[in-house]
This record gives structure tokens, C-alpha cells and sequence, in this order.
């Protein structure tokens, strides 16, 4: 028996979506009332925005395939508890994206090659200590966080035996950082009496971090039973 899994079609296929709502489509918020008077307090929604789009199909017919995808995913909403110099609410707007790129090969019958990159981006523009109720814009953390993986992986068959081998990259970096306009000598002032943190972040760091794997697996195909081994 030879077996080889196979990724791809002889047509192009593609999609392309968008999806898009504002604060007009969402019902209005009341604010609660305290000694008489209504206090500003919650999140209220501003926006939220869903792109995607994909793509894929040969490059070389019943040979070679390639697929890209992409997708944006924004999120934006006030803070009416914390207000900025001139009186108006901060805004906590949030970004993630993910990209995908694939490349399938048939080297022969029983020969499969292929490769895949994704990317990922989480972008947390202020991101605030849950420590304290009131968190100013200077003292929340710009948090860009760009992550991607790379990885090629080879599939064949020799008589009834199945080999998949793989190898892979991660790389990652997560920082904590201060705001563009935040010098890093200022100083993070906390009052726990008020809940409150201002003046600039607690620290600030960029942690990155790689993983490099590398994974073979074989199973031995019969009539009646599938028996396999992996080797990390």
C-alpha cells in the first residue's frame, strides 16, 4: 500500500469578508447614580472591525499549490473613569492579526513536501495594571506582541510504511513597555488608599523567547491494523 496525504485543488478559490459595527448600533448606556448625580463609569463600546481574506490554488497543476490567508481584528472602547487632560474619557483600542503562508509540494508519488508560516500580532496599546481601579493613559503598558512560526514538514512511503518528519521555529516576543510619550525615567506613582496608579508603568521589559523543534513519526500500514511509532 502507498499513501500520501495531499493538500491542494487544481482551481483557485478565495474569500474576502468584512464585518464593521460602531456605537450607533449598540443601545445606550445609563450611568449610575450616586448622590443624585450620574456618575461616568463602564466601558461603552466605540467599534469593533473584522476584516479577513484568503486565497488559494495551483501554481503548478497536480504538482504545486500555494494558499495565503490574512484577518485583522479591531477593538475600540472608552474609559469613562479615567479621563485625559482635557476632560474627555481615554480609549482602550485593542488590534490583532494573523497571517498564514502555505506552500504544498508533490515531489513524486510518494513524496509530499510542505511549508507553512503563520504570524500573529496582538497589539494591546494600553494595557492597564489590574491591580488599581484607575490606571492613566501613562502609566498603561504598550503591549506590541508579534509572534510567528515556520515550519516544513516531508511525508513519504516506502511499501507500507508511512514517514512523517517536521521541523520547526517559534519565535515570540511579549513586552511591557512604556508609552511613546512616557520618558523612561518617570516615576509610577500608586496610591492604595484611591486605587489609583499614575505618572508612568511599574517596569517596563521586552521578553522574547525561541523554541526550535523537530518531531519524526512512522506507522505501518496493514489490511487489518494501523500500528505506529514517534520519535520526538
Amino acid at each position: 500500500m502507498n499513501l500520501v496525504p495531499k493538500s491542494g485543488a487544481n482551481q483557485m478559490h478565495g474569500l474576502a469578508a468584512v464585518y464593521h459595527q460602531s456605537a450607533a448600533t449598540q443601545a445606550t448606556i445609563a450611568d449610575p447614580i450616586y448622590g443624585g448625580a450620574a456618575v461616568p463609569a463602564g466601558t461603552p463600546f466605540i467599534m469593533a472591525r473584522d476584516l479577513a481574506t484568503n486565497l488559494g490554488g495551483p501554481l503548478w497543476r497536480d504538482k504545486w499549490w500555494l494558499f495565503g490567508s490574512w484577518r485583522l481584528y479591531a477593538l475600540k472602547e472608552s474609559i469613562l473613569s479615567v479621563t485625559n487632560p482635557d476632560g474627555s474619557p481615554t480609549t482602550d483600542p485593542n488590534h490583532q492579526s494573523n497571517t498564514t503562508l502555505r506552500s504544498d509540494f508533490q515531489l513524486s508519488k510518494n513524496n509530499h513536501l510542505d511549508f507553512v508560516w503563520w504570524f500573529n500580532e496582538q497589539n494591546r496599546f494600553f494595557r492597564r495594571d489590574t491591580s488599581y481601579a484607575f490606571v492613566d493613559s501613562a502609566a498603561a503598558w504598550r503591549q506590541i506582541e508579534p509572534a510567528y512560526i515556520v515550519q516544513g514538514e516531508w511525508t513519504s512511503t516506502v511499501h507500507n510504511t508511512l514517514f512523517d518528519t517536521r521541523l520547526g521555529f517559534l519565535h515570540q516576543i511579549f513586552p511591557l513597555e512604556n508609552q511613546p510619550g512616557t520618558p523612561v525615567t518617570a516615576l509610577n506613582r500608586q496610591d492604595v488608599t484611591l486605587s489609583t496608579e499614575t505618572g508612568a508603568p511599574p517596569y517596563d521589559f521586552v521578553n522574547p523567547a525561541s523554541v526550535l523543534a523537530l518531531f519524526r513519526r512512522s506507522h505501518v500500514l496493514q489490511r487489518t491494523s494501523l500500528r505506529g511509532t514517534s520519535h520526538l
